[in-house]
C-alpha cells in the first residue's frame, strides 16, 4: 500500500515536472526569436525614422549652435593653411595656383557644412542596406524556429527519472535566464547606439569643418570612420543573430539523442550571443580603424 502511494506521489511529480520541462521548451526560443524581430527592426530605421522629435531637435540644435562654431574652425582652418603656405614661400612665389587652392578648400569646406547631415546620413544609409539584406537572410532563409523541440525529445524525457527532470528543468531555466539577458543586452545596445548616433550627428560640422587642413584632417577622416563604425555595427549584430540562429539550428538537428548535452550547448551558445553583442561596437570599430 505504502509502495502504491509512492508510486503515485513519484508519477504526481514526475508529471509536474514533465509538464514544465514541455511548456519552458515549446517557448524556449521564442524569446530570442520576438529579439530577432526586434532587433532588425531597430536597426533597420535610420535616425530620423527612430525618433523623429529628438532627430529635429538634435538637426535645430547642430544648424544654430554647432554649425557657426565650425564655420569659425573653418575659416580658422583655411587661414592656417594660406599662412603656412605664405611661410613656405616668398611674396613671389605666391602665384595664381595657391590662391585658387586655398579658394577650392573655402568653397570645399562650405560645401561640406552645407551639406553635412545629408553625407551623414548617407553613411547610415550604406549600414542599414546591409541589415536589410541580413535580415531577410535571418528570417527567412535561415528561420530555425520550424519544428517542436519538445516532440524531438519527447521519448528522452518520458524516460527520464525525477533526478533526470530536474537537471533539464534547470538547464532550461537557465537558457531562458540568459535569452532574458540577450533581450536586454540588444535593447541597451540598440538604444545606446541610437544615442550616440544623435550625439555624433549633432557635432558632425565640426570634424567636417577640418577635412580641408592636411594638419587637422585627420579628426575629420576618423570622425567619418566612427561613423561607418555605428553605422555597421547594426549589421555586426544582425549577423550575430543569424549566427545564433545556424547554431541553434545545427545542435537541435545533431544532437537528438542526449537532450542534456543539447541543452548545455544551447545554454553555451547563448552566453556567447550575449557576450558578442555587447563586442559588436568594438569589432566595428576595430574593422574600420576607428579610434
Amino acid at each position: 500500500m505504502v509502495d502504491k502511494v509512492m508510486d503515485n506521489i513519484t508519477d504526481w511529480i514526475l508529471g509536474l515536472f514533465r509538464d514544465a520541462i514541455k511548456s519552458l521548451l515549446e517557448s524556449m526560443f521564442s524569446i530570442m526569436d520576438n529579439v530577432t524581430f526586434y532587433a532588425s527592426e531597430e536597426l533597420g530605421k535610420s535616425p530620423e525614422l527612430w525618433n523623429k522629435g529628438i532627430y529635429a531637435l538634435i538637426r535645430e540644435i547642430s544648424i544654430q549652435a554647432i554649425v557657426p562654431i565650425a564655420a569659425i574652425i573653418l575659416t580658422i582652418v583655411v587661414c592656417h593653411d594660406f599662412i603656412s603656405q605664405f611661410m613656405d614661400k616668398s611674396i613671389r612665389d605666391m602665384d595664381l595656383e595657391v590662391v585658387a587652392k586655398m579658394v577650392f578648400k573655402l568653397c570645399l569646406g562650405i560645401f561640406l557644412l552645407n551639406n553635412v547631415f545629408d553625407i551623414t546620413m548617407g553613411i547610415f544609409a550604406m549600414g542599414q542596406k546591409a541589415v536589410e539584406i541580413t535580415e531577410y537572410v535571418i528570417l527567412g532563409e535561415a528561420s530555425w524556429m520550424n519544428f517542436d523541440i519538445y516532440s524531438v525529445f519527447e521519448d528522452q524525457i518520458n524516460d527520464l527519472s525525477v533526478g533526470g527532470m530536474l537537471v533539464v528543468l534547470a538547464e532550461v531555466l537557465i537558457i531562458e535566464i540568459i535569452s532574458l539577458v540577450s533581450v536586454i543586452a540588444v535593447i541597451v545596445v540598440t538604444t545606446s547606439r541610437m544615442i550616440e548616433i544623435y550625439i555624433y550627428c549633432s557635432i558632425s560640422p565640426i570634424p567636417f569643418a577640418t577635412f580641408t587642413n592636411k594638419e587637422w584632417g585627420n579628426v575629420g577622416q576618423n570622425f567619418i570612420k566612427n561613423l561607418f563604425a555605428l553605422a555597421f555595427q547594426a549589421f555586426a549584430m544582425m549577423l550575430c543573430l543569424g549566427i545564433y540562429n545556424g547554431l541553434i539550428n545545427n545542435v537541435i538537428v545533431s544532437n537528438t539523442e542526449s537532450l542534456q548535452w543539447t541543452l548545455a550547448l544551447c545554454a553555451g551558445i547563448s552566453v556567447v550571443l550575449v557576450y558578442i553583442l555587447w563586442k559588436c561596437g568594438s569589432i566595428s570599430k576595430s574593422i574600420f580603424n576607428a579610434i
